[in-house]
């Protein structure tokens, strides 16, 4: 037979209430009994009866909790966890269900596209500042814009065509 634990508890409480009664019925049982009265001429006016029985010790003892459910368990916090950038993983750092801090590396994802794209930024760059004049490593404060390639190939143009309409002008007077 199983009791839940309310049952159990009730069970306990109802022991503890009744064994100071037991105890006292049979004390008083004992005093009752012909002869055994203190006031009936035994002979002893002041003695008490003697009551002898077992004595148990009670002591509060720790009750196992137990709960026996059926279901399933839900986390009190859930993390969605995304990559900000596309790419295929390459190692993977934790399992389900671990405890991981703040800023712990969860995935490695491969990065060498990333890499390229870095190197092929770097190559244009470096065609943007030779086509205005700097070399690499110079700084952007050493930029003469009047010096700079595409300022003379302009200017180079603007010089020709001014010769053109010089010419033509004199063909013409």
């Amino acid at each position: 037979m199983t009791f839940g634990f309310a049952d159990r508890g009730r069970r306990r409480v109802a022991v503890l209430l009744l064994l100071p009664g037991l105890l006292a019925a049979v004390g008083c049982h004992e005093s009752a009994a012909p002869g055994g009265g203190a006031g009936e001429g035994s002979g002893r006016g002041d003695s008490q009866p003697q009551v002898s029985g077992e004595t148990l010790v009670v002591e509060p003892v720790p009750w196992p909790v137990v709960a026996r459910v059926q279901g399933s368990l839900s986390a009190d916090e859930v993390s969605t966890i995304a990559a900000k950038v596309p790419g295929r993983i390459v190692e993977v750092n934790c399992d389900l269900g671990d405890v991981v801090s703040q800023g712990q590396a969860l995935i490695r994802l491969d990065d060498t596209e990333y890499k390229l794209r870095v190197v092929q930024a770097e190559a244009q760059l470096a065609q943007a500042r030779a086509a205005i004049g700097l070399k690499t490593g110079d700084p952007v404060s050493k930029l003469d814009p009047l010096r700079s390639p595409p300022v003379r190939e302009t200017q180079a143009l603007l010089d020709e065509a001014r010769q053109n309409v010089a010419r033509l002008q004199s063909l013409f007077a």
